[in-house]
């Protein structure tokens, strides 16, 4: 892992952490240490929240990209960690929308994540009924994708 997004991350330095995760959020969550920990981990064990909650440019959280990605295990250590966790609004985590007013649910469907998608709608089986700027929830993108075991 690269030492200065170690150091970033162990002091909960959100906008460094930006500054160090190239274009690809990919990258950055395959980094890790001689231990075999990402950055998620490290901020874990260092009890750095801000991790979870962290927006990069196009609003997406670290939720959002794992999800996308495919990354169930990154998944269920972000879900865990948001447990109970609440932005400024008093809105739950996991509900934490992007610039298109995507979930992490919408970005699992749309990629045809079903594990993924399981685990979000057994934290919160209402994410299923949020819908996006234009209008999609994640049933309609399943439904549209013919994803049919999602």
């Amino acid at each position: 892992m690269d030492p200065k997004l170690y150091r970033a991350v162990i002091k909960g330095y959100v906008a460094s952490m930006r500054d160090l995760a190239s274009s690809d959020s990919r990258f950055v969550l395959l980094q890790v240490t001689p231990q075999g920990d990402n950055i998620v981990h490290v901020a874990a064990k260092h009890d750095v929240k801000q991790i979870a909650d962290a927006l990069n440019s196009k609003g997406n959280t670290p939720l959002h990209i794992a999800a996308r990605t495919g990354s169930s295990e990154i998944c269920q250590v972000l879900i865990n960690h948001m447990s109970g966790g609440k932005i400024e609004a008093g809105e739950k985590l996991i509900r934490v929308v992007n610039k298109n007013h995507d979930t992490a649910l919408h970005d699992a469907v749309r990629n045809g994540h079903e594990e993924i998608v399981n685990l979000l709608i057994r934290r919160d089986p209402e994410l299923a009924l949020l819908t996006n700027n234009v209008g999609e929830s994640p049933l309609f993108s399943a439904a549209d994708k013919r994803h049919d075991r999602i």
